[in-house]
């Protein structure tokens, strides 16, 4: 049984003429015709009464009639899905966010893609420092926010959106906490609480507590077991009266970065990257005229 021939057997159940039933779906009479009596063959059932004068349903033909009209229905409701999916003007899109990935881009950038891409569903898994690439590796995730370097970076294409300085993170009553600023020698000796993948001055400064996920993170600096190091915008999302953020000099900027497998070419996750460098570039337009914080930096 093919779908065609279904189409065909509905279109003649409403025409009730096989001269304009076959002029609907644009085929000859008599292929009109051998294709209904292939159907009927098929189902062991004559579907329709025909003389010289009349073409009527039969009771088999009106029970099937009403059983394939829905399901023809879903079939081609189906299709339509399918086709908006492969646009992307449909489906769904899975964002990851590691652990030290959020800055005000962020809630911009999905802000921006609902209004642009309303029936695109947006699923948010966010990862803590364990996985660096926020899902990407393993394939769980269309599109990270990410922190540049990655592991196996070469599999995925990362476009940065925005560098910032750093700065330190420590306990409050910390000795250190009053500073205007600090750099690395300032900090010699401390403990650095790290994730696990860390590798950022692993030499230069001692490596002591390592925390999973960013709220370990924050627990054990506001504990006093160590200091951190994270980018500015942590301020502004992390800030609690037990800790202290202090510029920090004499690093390189950390880098928010937007990632996927190179390997990927959906077009709601190219709509996304679109819409991520249009947020960063609007807002490092508006950095540059804000005569305020010049703690951010926008490349």
């Amino acid at each position: 049984m093919e779908l065609r021939q279904l189409r065909f057997f509905v279109t003649l159940a409403e025409e009730l003429h096989f001269g304009r039933a076959a002029e609907r779906v644009y085929i000859a009479q008599p292929a009109f015709s051998e294709q209904i009596k292939r159907l009927e063959s098929e189902l062991g059932a004559r579907l329709f009464d025909r003389t010289s004068h009349y073409v009527r349903l039969t009771e088999a033909g009106r029970m099937f009639l009403d059983e394939i009209q829905p399901a023809l229905a879903r079939v081609e409701h189906a299709a339509a899905v399918a086709a908006l999916v492969s646009r992307g003007v449909l489906g769904t899109l899975r964002v990851g966010l590691a652990g030290a990935a959020i800055n005000e881009l962020t809630p911009a950038i999905l802000r921006e893609f609902a209004t642009r891409c309303p029936d695109v569903g947006v699923v948010l898994r966010e990862y803590g420092f364990f996985d660096p690439t926020a899902g990407l590796s393993e394939r769980d995730v269309d599109v990270a926010f990410v922190r540049p370097p990655l592991p196996r970076q070469r599999d995925l294409e990362v476009i940065p959106l925005r560098s910032e300085p750093r700065v330190a993170v420590m306990a409050a009553d910390h000795p250190l906490a009053g500073s205007d600023s600090l750099s690395l020698e300032d900090l010699a000796g401390e403990p650095l609480v790290t994730g696990p993948r860390s590798t950022l001055l692993r030499e230069r400064l001692p490596l002591d507590p390592v925390a999973d996920t960013v709220e370990t993170w924050l627990s054990l600096i506001a504990a006093g077991r160590g200091i951190g190091l994270a980018p500015a915008s942590s301020e502004r999302f992390h800030s609690r009266p037990e800790l202290a953020f202090v510029p920090l000099t004499g690093l390189v900027e950390s880098t928010l970065a937007i990632a996927h497998r190179v390997d990927a070419s959906a077009p709601s996750l190219l709509d996304f990257v679109d819409v991520a460098l249009l947020v960063a570039r609007r807002s490092a337009r508006e950095v540059r005229r804000a005569p305020g914080d010049r703690r951010l930096v926008s490349r």
